[in-house]
């Protein structure tokens, strides 16, 4: 009896397809290394100008109350720096994060300083304010951070502005603007935490 053996091949499978993250880094790197950055973003295509502008503002948007409380709540407690004084301060660090990448981008970080008398507040302070550009957030560059503050009387409000750009050279194509802001009431008790950029509200 003669015994037919077929041999079946096996194709070798395409190459892993490139993450959406390796190919943003990938675009973004190629525009920001060019001889001229404007003339290589313009000769993308539009889904690829759209993958960049997603990553850098479709990311989250997030606060974290320095001292480790959490800044899930609107409205949290803490006990003054000094039980004894009239004067308590607390921090923030409002960050925003890449929307491909979700790798964290920029961060402004305050500190309001209230003092309180006779139950309301006397004077406030943004006693520290800062910004930050860390290593994953390829092209973005600082311009500059401010701060304001509001006394309503009940209580403290500071904020800090911090203004950012993403281009190279001479070439900017996108400005952003990320706010920290903490108020502390006059009990010298409870406080809140946001990324608004406005005291009055």
């Amino acid at each position: 009896m003669l015994a037919v053996v077929t041999c079946v091949g096996v194709r070798a499978g395409p190459a892993a397809a490139e993450s959406s993250a390796a190919k943003v880094k990938r675009l973004m790197t190629k525009v920001l290394k060019a001889k001229n950055p404007k003339k290589t973003y313009n000769a993308l295509s539009k889904s690829d100008k759209a993958l960049i502008k997603k990553e850098l503002t479709g990311g989250a948007r997030k606060t974290r109350i320095l001292g480790g409380t959490s800044a899930n709540a609107t409205m949290n407690s803490a006990m003054p720096q000094n039980s004894s004084g009239t004067c308590w301060s607390k921090g923030i660090e409002a960050s925003r994060w890449g929307g491909i990448t979700k790798a964290k981008l920029l961060s402004v970080t305050i500190t309001t300083r209230v003092c309180v008398a006779s139950g309301a507040v006397t004077s406030v302070e943004v006693s520290e304010a800062f910004q930050t550009v860390y290593s994953a957030a390829l092209g973005w560059h600082k311009n500059g951070v401010s701060d304001s503050s509001l006394n309503a009387g009940w209580e403290g409000r500071g904020v800090g502005r911090g203004e950012f750009t993403w281009g190279a050279g001479d070439w900017d194509l996108l400005f952003t603007t990320v706010c920290g802001q903490m108020r502390l009431n006059a009990d010298m008790v409870h406080y809140a935490g946001s990324d608004s950029c406005s005291v009055s509200g």
